[in-house]
């Protein structure tokens, strides 16, 4: 139906902005804490006493090999010709969301991890890691313009501070609303509002289109989409 194709459409529009921030907030805090606690490393991403070696490793195929094309990083090795990677504050700023995600997986302290998990709202490392695995996710799949209201996460989502998963919501985009509302919720409880209201306004577009549309979302997401309801997904404590 294209009412149904309008509201993907619009919620991954939605959704994507708000997952930008909440990227550039991850990227933001893990640059500063850590560019700030190894501040005689500035290449500290690529230490082995911070990261695991395999990070170390397979750092330049996977991901500097392209970083290094970027005009910025192209300039830095120009003035710098000694340096084999520009600093973090530089080189963070073009990993994307999964490889800075890889990043934070791969530091070996428990207490650098805790310390941007903890920013966040979330106290268990594992359960944050599974939370921006869910991110990540939807932002892949609105990047690619792929369906979204029946999608099916990569992990199974955890339950945690964002709230209760159950198990049917923690496969599909109902589960990653709740991650979503809450870690938005960390950086502004107001951007937090109005997710709420963008995705509610959404739907009861799609829902003034007839009632089978709305079951065929509701079934599909495992989630009410009334106001009322997402209202109720966490805020900051």
């Amino acid at each position: 139906a294209v009412a149904l194709y309008y509201f993907d459409f619009d919620i991954r529009n939605i959704l994507m902005r708000y997952i930008s921030r909440i990227e550039v907030a991850f990227r933001t805090y893990m640059t500063y804490t850590l560019s700030n606690r190894y501040r005689d490393d500035p290449c500290w991403f690529v230490n082995p006493n911070v990261v695991d070696q395999a990070f170390v490793d397979s750092f330049d195929s996977s991901c500097y090999d392209g970083i290094r094309k970027n005009a910025n990083i192209r300039r830095h090795h120009k003035h710098y010709k000694n340096d084999k990677y520009a600093p973090a504050w530089k080189t963070l700023e073009h990993m994307t969301l999964g490889s800075m995600l890889t990043l934070y997986t791969s530091l070996k302290s428990v207490t650098d991890k805790r310390d941007i998990s903890l920013y966040f709202g979330v106290n268990q490392t594992a359960v944050f890691e599974n939370y921006m695995e869910a991110i990540r996710c939807v932002r892949n799949i609105c990047a690619h313009g792929s369906v979204l209201y029946d999608a099916r996460m990569y992990q199974l989502i955890k339950s945690g501070p964002a709230g209760k998963v159950t198990s049917d919501e923690s496969y599909s985009l109902g589960g990653a609303i709740k991650v979503i509302s809450f870690l938005i919720g960390r950086i502004s409880s107001n951007r937090q509002h109005d997710l709420i209201i963008e995705l509610n306004k959404a739907y009861m577009t799609l829902k003034n289109k007839g009632t089978s549309l709305q079951q065929i979302v509701e079934t599909a997401t495992h989630m009410t989409w009334d106001l009322a309801s997402i209202s109720q997904l966490q805020t900051i404590k």
